[in-house]
């Protein structure tokens, strides 16, 4: 993947065919690849459904800050979770168990 939009693009994808899990989740993640200058993303969590968004949003359920790349490792299977967060590559500011739900997408 070599932008956020087509990484959004697939992660949306993977809440439409994981509808189960995505009607269990509200609220709103922000995405802040700014290290990079990938900018800031949020995806909306609300009925069932995932829209995202480029900007910063107001009051998140949880931010996670990483280098885009580095996150698309995280997402693609190459980086392990927690060893990225326990050696800065990825932090997690906010509900933290919010941020593990994340996971089941991938």
């Amino acid at each position: 993947m070599n932008s956020p939009k087509a990484l959004m693009d697939d992660f949306i994808k993977k809440t439409e065919e994981k509808a189960e899990l995505t009607s269990s989740i509200n609220g709103v993640y922000q995405y802040d690849f700014s290290a990079s200058d990938h900018g800031v993303w949020s995806v909306t969590f609300e009925n069932g459904k995932a829209v995202y968004k480029e900007g910063e949003v107001q009051d998140p359920v949880v931010t996670i800050k990483a280098k885009f790349d580095t996150f698309v490792d995280f997402y693609q299977g190459k980086l392990n979770a927690m060893s990225a967060v326990m050696t800065g590559k990825i932090k997690i500011k906010g509900n933290m168990s919010a941020a593990m739900k994340m996971q089941q997408f991938l």
